[in-house]
């Protein structure tokens, strides 16, 4: 399975109503990236693991990092651990992902 399905799939598990849209939004978006030939060094870097890896929800643990430790800024707005209560708004464009969670692009 490619990477882009992987994370589609967890997306739609967090479209549920208890889920997250803001996680739904993010892993949408890098699904998005990685189909458009911007993956993040990141992803590429695990393409190979198999499907019960966690990929999805090991980069949004890493994206959470990131947020707490202010490095992502642009998305602690919408992380109530960080303060924030804006909600979450998709953004359709290729390395949307990438560029906020502040991340290198690879190729």
């Amino acid at each position: 399975m490619r990477v882009s399905e992987r994370l589609r799939l967890k997306a739609a598990d967090m479209r549920g109503p208890t889920s997250s849209p803001l996680y739904a939004l993010l892993l949408d978006a890098a699904a998005a990236d990685v189909d458009a030939g911007v993956a993040l060094e990141i992803l590429r870097a695990h393409a190979g693991e198999p499907r019960g890896s966690a990929l999805a929800l090991r980069l949004l643990s890493a994206v959470h990092r990131l947020v707490l430790a202010g490095r992502a800024p642009q998305l602690a707005r919408h992380y109530p651990s960080a303060g924030g209560r804006e909600p979450p708004r998709a953004r359709g464009h290729p390395g949307a992902a990438g560029r906020a969670c502040g991340v290198r692009r690879a190729g």
